[in-house]
């Protein structure tokens, strides 16, 4: 008899563990003993062993996150934590709820605020873009902050987070021209909602969301993306807010971005061959950024010399009309408040 009970005292024991150690699991607990570093905006959580991967990263965060919201206009974040696990098995476990899928190797948790990251690619030998995959994913959770949570297609997010990220490479340049030139691009409309389940397929529509994101901000300027984004924030949906921006439909707005790649990527195929092809890929590339640089460069100047001219403006109109007795007197009863930046008079 009491050998019975000790045995269903133990089994009730081990049940109890195992069932902590699923809830553990489901809540994606960090190890324990890892280390922590802590800056304005970030908790960062690794094995100590990882310390040289992480390290850097650590170094550049906040410039990094202070750029992001630079692009998006936003003046606040809350704090993210990130987890750097040392595979893709162990990010799974680290991850809340559902794992992620089998080919991710970071991911972010919007409204929970946590990012994943995993050092090690999908077998487990090749480092991964630590860096990279880091911003990535930042820019996820400043896009979910600068749009209010309210939904935006995932070819916007996937794009927006590659483009400011730096991520585009030669290799979704090879990629987004293979499909060009097969006529084998997805249409837009497919990658709205969901990516492709096929490894090749996630890859251009990888490539296809960053190209067009590339394109929006360069054929609107670089205060588009933003601008979108506060609109819808504060009610808009999505594509009437891209559109009115655009001054034309989606539709049309389509038709532009695959017009430059029909310039780009279907004569060139006709004229070169073999590796001639890929390195005017990457010339590409290279001409792609020189040209939005040199387009932000011109846009900040024009609008340098039209704030300046407004104020030279202003102060002919204020020196006109000035009148040294109509300076009112000082009173000891008004209160001042600073709001936004400027101070304002109470009466």
């Amino acid at each position: 008899m009491k050998r019975m009970r000790a045995r269903a005292l133990a089994v009730l024991l081990l049940s109890g563990l195992l069932l902590a150690a699923a809830r553990a699991s489901a809540a994606g607990d960090v190890p324990e003993g890892w280390s922590q570093a802590t800056t304005d905006h970030f908790v960062f959580r690794y094995d100590p062993m990882a310390r040289s991967r992480v390290a850097p990263i650590v170094d550049i965060a906040e410039r990094e996150i202070l750029r992001i919201m630079d692009a998006l206009g936003l003046k606040s974040m809350e704090p993210i934590e990130v987890r750097f696990a040392r595979n893709i098995h162990e990010m799974a476990r680290m991850k809340p709820g559902d794992p992620p899928p089998s080919w991710a190797t970071g991911m972010a948790m919007r409204e929970g605020r946590l990012i994943l990251v995993s050092l090690t690619a999908t077998d487990d030998a090749h480092p991964t873009d630590t860096v990279g995959l880091f911003a990535h994913e930042v820019v996820h959770i400043a896009e979910w902050d600068a749009s209010g949570g309210n939904p935006t297609p995932i070819w916007f997010r996937e794009g927006l987070a590659i483009h400011l990220s730096g991520e585009f490479s030669t290799e979704r340049g090879k990629v987004l021209l293979g499909a060009a030139i097969r006529n084998r691009l997805l249409p837009l409309s497919s990658l709205s909602s969901h990516y492709p389940g096929d490894g090749r397929k996630v890859n251009l529509a990888y490539a296809q969301s960053a190209d067009l994101v590339g394109f929006l901000e360069d054929a609107y300027g670089p205060g588009y993306l933003s601008a979108v984004l506060w609109r819808v924030r504060h009610g808009d949906e999505f594509e009437p807010a891209l559109e009115s921006l655009a001054g034309r439909s989606l539709h049309q707005i389509q038709a532009e971005w695959l017009g430059r790649l029909d310039v780009w990527y279907r004569w060139v195929p006709s004229l070169t061959g073999g590796g001639t092809l890929w390195a005017l890929v990457a010339l590409m590339l290279v001409a792609v950024y020189v040209r939005r640089r040199k387009h932000a460069r011109m846009l900040y100047q024009r609008w340098e010399k039209e704030e300046q001219a407004r104020k030279k403006q202003m102060e002919e109109i204020i020196w006109e009309h000035w009148d040294p007795n109509t300076i009112p007197k000082p009173s000891d009863d008004r209160t001042s408040v600073i709001h936004e930046g400027s101070t304002h008079t109470l009466h």
